[in-house]
C-alpha cells in the first residue's frame, strides 16, 4: 500500500514539498524498501526536467540525488538573479587613452 504512495506521487507544488511528503511516506513504511527502489520512486514522481537531470548525473544515494535536484531546482529558479549578480560584480575599468567621446566634441 505505501508503495503504491510511492508511486503514485508526483511533484505538483515546490521541490521542498516534494520531498517533505516523500518523506513522510517513507516513515510510515513498516517493510524495508531496498535504496535502489527508494530511489527510482523519489525521481519517477519528480518534474519531467528535473528527473533527465538526474538522468543524467546517476545519484548513488538518496541523499545524494536529494541534493542534485535540489540544486538543479535552484538553478532554475534563478536564472535573472545569477545575471543580476553578474552585472553587479563584473566592472569594466574606466576607458583611459581612448581618445575623446563625441560628446567631450561638441563641448569644446
Amino acid at each position: 500500500m505505501l508503495r503504491e504512495k510511492l508511486c503514485k506521487l508526483t511533484q505538483m507544488g515546490t521541490l521542498h514539498d516534494y520531498i517533505d511528503a516523500f518523506q513522510d511516506i517513507l516513515i510510515q513504511c513498516p517493510m524495508p524498501i531496498s535504496a535502489l527502489e527508494i530511489r527510482f520512486f523519489f525521481q519517477q514522481g519528480l518534474r519531467k526536467e528535473t528527473n533527465n537531470h538526474l538522468s543524467e548525473h546517476h545519484p548513488a544515494t538518496l541523499e545524494e540525488t536529494i541534493q542534485l535536484a535540489l540544486r538543479f531546482d535552484h538553478g532554475l529558479q534563478r536564472p535573472a538573479q545569477a545575471s543580476s549578480d553578474w552585472e553587479k560584480t563584473f566592472h569594466l575599468p574606466p576607458m583611459q587613452g581612448c581618445g575623446p567621446y563625441r560628446t567631450e566634441l561638441s563641448n569644446q
